[in-house]
């Protein structure tokens, strides 16, 4: 059997209902009456006593008639009353009850326990209908009412109170599971972000160092270029040295034979004057033949003395033909010692533009890291900004992270990096810079609205709930726009750097 069903009870529906057996007594008295009636007339004439008093017991009748149909309207009230019951219907009562005694009574007090019975489960109804649209405030007014159903009441009120609790935990537990999820997945990506930022300034360090150390075998190289030219130097100066003292000696022999060059014109004129003198004592021979004699010894020591002057004049030809030799020697090394410095400067040369070079790779690729250490410096304390937001969420006003996210974007540090420090001296020239205020302005917004939201009655309020998740949402997509503009600012300052890569 359905529990929706009414449960009839067949025991007594063969018996004829109060009304059917009371208008079948009454049937009865009055035929009685009228067959006594008709009897004593017939048998003894009218007679009026009689006549009367059947006519009274038959008003008698009629008027305990009537008062019981009475009583049997509030019994049908009643019967009524309590189908309506069985039904579920808890708003019909019986009415018209002036007079009826004992049965008014008993309807009088049925009355007030249906009102007692409709209040209690109004009272239930209007409860769990605002638990079930989450409002836990509603609870059961148990004021008035006795025995079980106020028991029963303040049972379901701490009902009520267990499953508000519970609501407010599920609502925790859901806002804290969403926020998790939220912040880790933002998190997650702010962090890979820093990575790729990390990596990059590593990678940039390690192109630092290869450069470094490739300078530092230039530079080695360089220093035992710079020894050898100084050791040919060396050299060089030891051959013009020995140049000069070649030349030095050039000049004393160059001296010797100037001065028997001069013997030998001397000797040159005597023996001139000699051969005049042998012509003139020649034409005297006649007279004077020993002059001949003088004139021959003269020209003999004169022969002589030309032979020593020729032989002096052949040995310094001969010395000075050597050190012409050793200057030509000298002037040959030192022409190769020359060929060589040239080649190791050239060489030394190309080491030093390679240096140059170098170097300005080297700081090409140490402004982009320095650069990126600062952008990503810059993101750290955003995201130290929004984690601050998500733990301030679930702190009252006075916590320090509620107070951190209360600055505007003018007034944090990424705010002050991009309004007063080195974002505003080194990037304010690119498009990327103007386009990062207006996303990190929405940020803080957005944080501060949420916490608005946070500061209401979230736990009992879905829609309120909602829209704190909204807020967050929308402040994580703004973050998102931060990072990205602050990559871009970077990249855009260092683009033609970054083109050569």
């Amino acid at each position: 059997m359905s529990i929706n069903t009414p449960h009839k009870n067949k025991t007594s529906s063969h018996i004829p209902l109060i009304k059917t057996q009371q208008q079948t007594i009454i049937a009865l008295i009055l035929i009685s009456t009228l067959v006594l009636l008709a009897y004593s007339s017939f048998y003894n004439g009218f007679d009026w006593f009689i006549s009367t008093l059947l006519v009274v017991i038959a008003g008698t009748v009629f008027y305990g008639y009537t008062k019981t149909r009475e009583q049997l309207t509030v019994l049908l009230q009643l019967h009524s009353l309590l189908n309506d019951l069985s039904r579920g219907q808890l708003h019909h009562r019986i009415i018209n009850m002036k007079g009826m005694g004992e049965l008014g009574k008993v309807a009088w007090e049925l009355n007030e326990f249906i009102d007692e019975v409709e209040c209690y489960f109004k009272e239930v109804d209007a409860c769990f209908r605002a638990v079930s649209v989450g409002d836990y405030r509603r609870i059961a007014l148990d004021v008035g009412l006795p025995g079980q159903f106020k028991s029963s009441l303040q049972k379901i009120n701490k009902s009520i109170e267990v499953m508000r609790k519970n609501n407010e935990l599920l609502a925790k537990n859901e806002l804290a599971s969403a926020l998790h999820h939220t912040n880790s997945n933002n998190l997650i990506a702010n962090l890979k972000n820093s990575q790729d930022g990390l990596a990059s300034i590593s990678e940039q360090m390690s192109y630092v160092e290869t450069i470094a150390l490739r300078n530092g075998e230039n530079a080695e190289n360089s220093s035992q270029t710079v020894s050898e030219i100084t050791q040919t130097l060396n050299n060089i100066n030891s051959s013009i040295q020995s140049v000069a003292s070649v030349v030095t000696a050039l000049g004393e022999d160059s001296k010797k034979v100037t001065e028997s060059l001069s013997v030998i014109a001397g000797i040159a004129d005597e023996t001139n004057l000699l051969a005049l003198n042998a012509s003139i004592e020649a034409a005297r021979a006649g007279e004077h033949g020993r002059g001949f004699a003088v004139v021959a010894d003269e020209v003999k020591k004169l022969s002589q003395h030309t032979k020593k002057a020729a032989i002096g004049v052949e040995s310094t030809l001969k010395s000075f033909n050597d050190r012409v030799l050793q200057m030509t020697e000298q002037a040959n090394s030192a022409s190769q010692l020359t060929a060589s410095i040239k080649d190791k400067v050239d060489n030394f040369q190309q080491g030093f533009a390679e240096l140059s070079q170098s170097s300005h790779e080297t700081a090409n690729y140490v402004s982009y890291s320095k650069d990126k250490s600062f952008g990503l410096l810059a993101k750290v304390d955003h995201i130290v900004f929004k984690q601050n937001a998500y733990i301030a969420i679930d702190k009252d006003h006075t916590a320090a992270e509620y107070q951190a996210v209360q600055t505007p974007h003018t007034a944090c540090r990424l705010g002050k990096w991009y309004f007063e420090g080195i974002g505003l001296e080194q990037f304010s020239h690119t498009q990327a810079y103007s386009a990062l205020n207006t996303p990190h302005e929405r940020v803080h917004k957005d944080v501060q609205q949420a916490l608005v939201y946070a500061g209401q009655d979230w736990m009992n309020e879905p829609t309120i709930r909602q829209q704190l998740l909204d807020s967050i949402d929308s402040f994580e997509v703004a973050s998102g726009e931060v990072m990205a503009r602050v990559d871009e600012m970077i990249d855009e300052k260092h683009q033609d750097f970054l083109r050569q890569l």
